[in-house]
This record gives C-alpha cells, structure tokens and sequence, in this order.
C-alpha cells in the first residue's frame, strides 16, 4: 500500500503548484477574507462545509497554491485506503488492490486530488460513510453508527450529490431489513436516517430560501447520452482518449475516429463482465450471511445500488430541476465503476484471458496518463486546463513598469484569479522590487462595448494602453469585444502575450482629437 500511495503521489506532483483557477480562488483569502464571505457559506450552490474547512485551514497554513491543494490530496490518498479496505473485504485482495490501483491512476482521481474543491472530500467522506455502515451493520455499535451518521451528514454539507449515495445506501438498509427475521437493527438504522435527515433539513430550507441564486448557465439536465459519456468516456479514461468538450453535442462524438469506439468497447465488455461477476458474490453472500444477517459478500449489493441506483435518481431530478448535472459532480460514482471495472477483468476462469484483459486495461490506463499529463496537457482533458495565472500576472506587472502606469486590462470573466495571481507574485518579490508596483493591478470586466463611453473611460483616466485577456475556454463574448476594440480609432493593435489557456492582447491608445 505505501508503494501504490507513492505512485498516486507522484502522478499528482506536477499538477499540485499550477496555477489556481477561478473555482479554487473562491476559497482563498480573496473570498475567505473579505464580505464575499457570507455568500460563499449561504448563497452558494455548494454547502458551506468544504469552505469552513478552508477558512480554518488557510488561517493555519496559507493560501499558496500548494497549501490549497494538500487537503485535496490527502483526501484523494485516504480514498484509495478506504477503498481497497472495502473491496478486500466483500471481493477478495485481488479485486481491492487492482480497484484501488485503477483509482490511484485514474486521470478524474488525480485532476480532483490537484484541485482546492469539494469534490475530494465528497469523495472521502462518502467512502466513510460506506466503512462506518459496514462495521456498524456487521457489529451494531452505537460508535459506529455514529460514526456513518456523522460521515453522510458531513458529504451532504459537502456537496447536495451526496444524496444520491445516501439514498443508495438506505435503499440497502431497507432491503437488509426486510430480510431480517429479527429487526434488532431497525432502532439504528431509523436513529441514523433522522438524524441525516434533520441534520441536512437546515441547508435545504436555506437552499429554498433563495432557489434562484443557486441557477448555473453550465448545469444541464441528466440524459441517457450524458449516461453513457460520463461511463464510457468519463469516468473509464477521464476524456483522454477520446478528447472533447462535454458540451459538445453527441453528433461530435460520433463525427470522431471510429476506432475510438473500440475503446468504448473495452470498457463494455469489462462492465458488463463486472456485472456478472456482482450477481454471482450477491448470490454467494446471501447465502453466507444466513438468518445471522452478518454481511458476508453481499455487501456487494451496496457497490451495485451505489452505481445504478445514484445515475437513476439523478436522472429522476433532472425531470424536474433541468439545470443539475455536470461531470465533476459524479466523482461519486467512481469507486464503485472502477470496482466493476477490476471484477471484469477478474471474472474470466482462463489466466490466459485474464493477463489479455489486464495487459489491455493497463495499457490504456498508462495511455490516458500520458495524455493527461503530457499529450494533452493543454487541451480539455477531464476538465478545462487551468489558465496559468502566475505566468500572466507577471508579464502584466512587467507591462506595468515599462509603461510607467497608465494601463488598464479589461477581461470578459470574473477577474478573482489574475487578483490571486498577483498577489502571490508581490509575497514572493523583495520589498524593493514590489514598491514600484501598484497593490492591485487596475482590471475590470466587460460585457457590452460602447464607443463613446469607451472613449470618455480612455480621457478620464489618461490611459497609455489597454489590454484585453482572452481565456481560451472561457470565451464569454470575447470574439465581439475583441472585434469591436480593434475597429476601434482611439486603439492601436500593439502584440499579444501567450500563456497556457490564456491570450492577453496589447493596444495602444492613440491621442484623442
């Protein structure tokens, strides 16, 4: 295990210091530190306990793009543990060390380990909870009971996509129950789900209180393609194989290298094999577990509902709140895919058909690694490529210097990370070197353009050049913006910079009549 750790490790390193993006500056001292506080705990379309979390954590330890990412990995290798301890115990060695080494190198594990989000310790916690069920339905502690209770109530102040796997798991609960001839765990089971219940109610009601705040242009309801992409595509190879946008329509699927498709293929096969492989354990823990009602290996009843039963009442809800899905969200059913995945390879009798599918399995996984991190270490892999915020920021504080001031950098999305950008680039300079430059860079967005305002703005302020930041995919309007600067009398095309996912175009502005 501390061999597999330390290569989950060291797949992780490079990632770990690039720069934050948008989302992660939200839990930095930008937000944490300042009014946006309120918002980020109570209007927010996330639970406010990943931000309290990070509120304690960067009052310890900072807000450097390391410090911000170690929760996450810590989270991410503890997943790995828990998960193996879990397979081992329902499916054999076998099955846990290669469920939880696909993990370890699973490109979606390691995009979500190198980022300051709430998906990591979503992924924790509900894994918890999994653990503390198993020992709590296998010895019927209090402890333990209270240990699942807490560790569901905590996913759902995490992330509301914990409910889909806390109605999984007491779907199990309910039919272990109606197989139990005596019902001495009827009393835990209804004390946990009150208090999940209660416990969670407080968010709900706040989240009514202000339903409309809580709409996200990039949610979009849950269908049978998105289905099929999030297994196939998603969670199999984390889009690296096959390469695009989710918010792409099927059609571009399809218009791609139809060899492509034997890559889907494969993944099939395995789930399907996998599938097989379920239903035989769930027979053979059934009866072992007898009239005792000890889980045996059945508790492989839980990896089953936890994958078909969570896509299904997502699905479900889409039907009636349309703007709800998105891939990242669905990190929870990782575990339980990737398990599949690992008893498909191992259900074949043949050890010649075995190593054939696990030489095949690895082989891809070690393909879509090098993709991720190399290969397509610039493009839309698992998600939009982090715009290198460090890069620009200095190279606009050194535009600052040569102009001698009088700039100003328009943007067509939330300027947050050129802010945290720069304000790690002024810690890290000597006080000498940072006193020529200003305390914030002079920024703002912009949505419409208009000539003559625009030309007032120019007057007003005597500006000598503007620049304008192109995130490359984050377009928002950019194309009409850029357009219309550039027919602009008052501006003068002056060159660009170039940094990972981001442009940032120079204009001088002419003398005004």
């Amino acid at each position: 295990m501390a061999l597999l750790l330390a290569g989950a490790l060291l797949v992780r390193l490079p990632r770990l210091t690039q720069s934050l993006w948008y989302d992660e500056v939200c839990y930095t001292s930008v937000f944490l530190r300042t009014d946006r506080l309120s918002n980020l705990l109570f209007r927010d379309v996330h639970p406010p306990l990943y931000a309290l979390f990070m509120y304690a954590w960067t009052a310890l330890f900072g807000d450097g793009e390391l410090a911000m990412r170690l929760p996450s990995l810590l989270f991410g290798l503890a997943s790995i543990v828990i998960l193996f301890s879990l397979v081992s115990r329902w499916l054999g060695r076998k099955a846990a060390w290669l469920a939880s080494g696909l993990m370890a190198a699973s490109p979606v594990h390691i995009w979500y380990c190198d980022e300051a989000k709430t998906n990591m310790l979503l992924l924790l916690l509900i894994l918890g909870a999994v653990h503390f069920l198993v020992k709590a339905w296998l010895e019927n502690r209090a402890r333990d009971w209270i240990l699942f209770a807490a560790a569901g109530l905590a996913a759902l102040w995490t992330n509301v996509f914990a409910a889909w796997v806390v109605a999984a798991i007491y779907a199990w609960l309910l039919l272990q129950l109606l197989r139990e001839k005596d019902r001495f765990r009827l009393r835990p089971v209804l004390a946990s789900g009150i208090a999940i219940f209660f416990g969670w109610l407080p968010f709900v009601l706040l989240s009514l209180s202000h339903a409309g705040a809580l709409e996200r242009d990039y949610l979009r309801p849950f269908t049978p393609a998105d289905a099929w992409s999030l297994f196939m595509v998603y969670l199999s190879h984390g889009n690296t194989l096959r390469t695009l946008s989710p918010y792409e329509p099927l059609r571009a699927m399809l218009d791609q290298p139809k060899a492509l498709f034997l890559v889907e293929g494969f993944f099939l096969l395995l789930a399907a094999a996998g599938l097989l492989c379920w239903i035989r354990e769930c027979k053979a823990g059934r009866a072992q577990a007898g009239a005792s009602g000890a889980m045996g290996r059945g508790g492989v009843e839980i990896l089953f509902l936890w994958l078909v039963l969570s896509p299904l009442l997502v699905m479900a809800a889409s039907l009636v709140y349309r703007r709800l899905y998105i891939e990242r969200s669905m990190i929870i059913l990782l575990p339980p895919f990737l398990t599949l995945i690992a008893c498909g390879v191992l259900l074949w009798r043949s050890p010649l058909a075995r190593k054939v599918l696990l030489t095949v399995l690895l082989g891809m996984n070690g393909w879509a690694l090098v993709d991720l991190l190399v290969v397509k270490a610039d493009v839309w892999t698992v998600y939009k490529q982090k715009p290198d915020w460090q890069s620009a920021a200095a190279w606009l504080a050194g535009e600052y210097r040569d102009s001698g001031g009088g700039l100003f950098i328009l943007h067509t999305t939330p300027g947050e990370a050129l802010d945290y950008g720069y304000s790690r680039l002024l810690a890290s300079m000597p006080r000498r070197g940072a006193g020529v430059l200003p305390a914030s860079l002079p920024h703002g967005r912009m949505g419409e353009y208009n000539e003559e305002s625009f030309a007032a703005f120019l007057g007003q302020y005597r500006l000598k050049r503007v620049y304008l930041i192109h995130e490359r995919t984050w377009s928002q309007n950019f194309a009409s913006l850029m357009a219309s600067l550039e027919a602009s009398p008052r501006l003068a095309p002056a060159g660009k910079g170039a940094f990972r996912d981001l442009d940032i175009y120079r204009f001088d502005v002419r003398p005004g009549r």
